[in-house]
């Protein structure tokens, strides 16, 4: 009798992620630790952590250590529009996440007001992008005619995940999602960096935001360890994405027409 009950239980992904997601949950979420922090310090005035960060590379790596200790908790296999594969993990307290990573992102902002958007970018380069590009390289040209960068936090916390039929046949399961430092000998990505950090910096398109007027130049994402059964649609990191970092033009003076 035990067997037609084994096959019977085989096939549900849901189940044996259920029991992750319990001992997730039953650790303590990270969003919830800091659901009651003190508001978060402006741009426009960089907060101690912002300003200790701009000092160095190492630094900010530090802050970026700090800020995501024990990022985990529940999430969900969800569909979305948003993305080119339609499937999505998201955290399971959506608000509760952005609320925990705001700081963070103001953080990000305070650095970037306090050392410059070239330098920023440089320093972003150097402690949090395991890609074989360069965004300081990227965004050059730009700056170089007047523009500025803002980072600017997502409405939306997602990781796209390739569309199979494992993400199909669960949709509203939920998974464990766990941050991880990038670490390429997990990884494998040829040409690509160790950074130490979980926080890692995704490529994007370039598309003008309707809310803001800002051009995506990259997103700002936690780097999560593998899920079991679910690919991550931008091979190899599969990554959280909590933030982006915006361009606007500068401003064409009169005459120059």
């Amino acid at each position: 009798a035990a067997a037609p009950a084994q096959a019977a239980q085989a096939p549900t992904y849901a189940s044996a992620m259920r029991v992750q997601a319990a001992a997730a949950a039953k650790a303590g979420s990270y969003a919830a630790a800091g659901a009651s922090g003190k508001p978060a310090a402006s741009a426009a005035s960089p907060s101690p952590a912002a300003a200790a960060a701009a000092q160095s590379p190492e630094a900010l790596l530090a802050m970026l250590q700090s800020s995501t200790a024990g990022a985990e908790g529940v999430g969900v296999i969800a569909t979305s529009a948003s993305v080119a594969s339609g499937y999505v993990l998201r955290p399971q307290e959506q608000a509760a996440w952005s609320q925990r990573l705001a700081p963070l992102v103001t953080n990000l902002q305070g650095v970037l007001s306090a050392v410059g958007p070239l330098k920023f970018c440089q320093m972003i380069d150097g402690v949090a992008n395991p890609n074989d590009w360069s965004l300081a390289s990227e965004v050059a040209p730009n700056l170089s005619r007047g523009a500025r960068l803002e980072v600017v936090q997502d409405n939306e916390i997602s990781a796209a995940i390739e569309a199979n039929a494992v993400a199909a046949a669960n949709t509203g399961a939920q998974v464990r999602l766990v941050a991880a430092a990038v670490d390429q000998n997990v990884v494998g990505a040829p040409g690509h960096n160790d950074t130490g950090s979980p926080v890692m910096l995704c490529r994007s398109e370039h598309i003008v935001d309707g809310a803001t007027g800002l051009t995506r130049v990259a997103s700002f994402a936690l780097h999560l360890e593998p899920v079991s059964q679910l690919q991550a649609a931008e091979k190899p990191y599969l990554s959280l994405t909590f933030a982006w970092l915006g361009a606007r033009a500068a401003p064409v003076a009169a005459g120059d027409g």
